[in-house]
């Protein structure tokens, strides 16, 4: 996936996904969209059936969204998707540009931007940020922006130490997927 620092805005952004092509638009939402998809729908089905906060911003997001409107959180989650996502191909159907933060937040790039393309580079250990909620039980995990997964599935750990192995391991897996 190309990656680009950009000036914007009288902002400079680093470090955003760089959508010129509906083919990156493709990788992106192979990758990462649908991880984060896939999170936020296991997020809201946990919650409901656990109490408790959403460990994701969209899962928290539609969960919200459904208490305002009276719908299920897995359809506002969909409609939500949906919605970003037909918005990002008419975009870049029409040759405009995108970029997109790591939390899945994106932009058209402006023509007068200045676009600076980087190097993709593997994420380190120092891309990993362990997290415990205030008065939390369970420590989670996210590598720049993307949210730990073990191989059974789970994305919260009750030890701090456990939580750095399994990011480590996941460190792993997540490099290879980058070329």
């Amino acid at each position: 996936m190309k990656r680009a620092n950009i000036q914007a805005f009288n902002m400079e952004y680093t470090n955003m996904i760089l959508i010129e092509t509906m083919e990156d638009l493709y990788e992106y939402f192979e990758t990462i969209a649908t991880t984060r998809v896939k999170d936020a729908a296991q997020d809201i089905l946990e919650t409901a059936k656990t109490g408790g906060h959403n460990r994701t911003r969209i899962g928290g997001f539609a969960q919200t969204m459904a208490n305002h409107t009276n719908q299920g959180a897995i359809m506002v989650l969909c409609d939500l998707v949906g919605k970003v996502q037909a918005s990002q191909i008419m975009k870049v159907a029409q040759g405009i540009k995108l970029a997109i933060n790591p939390g899945g937040g994106y932009f058209p790039i402006p023509e007068n931007a200045k676009v600076k393309k980087i190097a993709v580079c593997k994420y380190t250990e120092k891309d990993i940020n362990i997290t415990k909620f205030d008065g939390g039980k369970h420590y989670y995990a996210t590598i720049g922006g993307v949210e730990v997964i073990d191989e059974w599935g789970d994305k919260k750990w009750n030890t701090y130490e456990f939580a750095e192995k399994t990011s480590k391991k996941y460190l792993e897996i997540l490099n290879k997927q980058i070329r």
